[in-house]
């Protein structure tokens, strides 16, 4: 009796952690440290998405532990510069100050450049000066 007991038990104890709906990243930091590269564009005016393929460059961002950061094109440009890790409730946001390089390669109304994380990828851009949104996808991590 007592094996079907502790039998039943266990069946119980993994039942219920398998239909828990506690989210499993819950509560880690976010990681934005490692490659991203530009997966499309959206038009901040018709919403038309544009696969990264059709532009004609290619864009990334390389995130380092030390909280700086690289954006570069297939071109050659590049700009660096430092980060730092927002919040706004729910919305994590990335707040990116550019020190050194091509600096016309930040996307924003202002001097810095803000992305956003949504559905595991990096989201930015000139959306709220009427240009585009640019969505990134990590590539791969830097290993700490």
């Amino acid at each position: 009796m007592k094996k079907i007991i502790k039998a039943f038990s266990c069946i119980l104890i993994v039942v219920s952690i398998a239909c828990s709906d506690v989210d499993p990243g819950a509560g880690e930091p976010l990681n934005i440290v490692g490659t991203w590269e530009l997966k499309e564009g959206i038009d901040g005016w018709t919403g038309r998405v544009t696969p990264a393929t059709e532009f004609p460059f290619m864009e990334f961002y390389t995130f380092n532990t030390n909280g700086t950061f690289a954006k570069y094109r297939d071109d050659g440009s590049r700009a660096e510069g430092v980060y730092e890790v927002a919040s706004d409730g729910d919305m994590e946001f990335f707040n990116l100050t550019f020190i050194s390089g091509d600096i016309t390669l930040a996307q924003s109304c202002s001097q810095g450049e803000t992305l956003r994380w949504e559905d595991d990828n990096l989201r930015g851009g000139s959306n709220p000066c009427d240009g585009p949104d640019f969505v990134y996808s990590k590539v791969f991590n830097i290993l700490e």
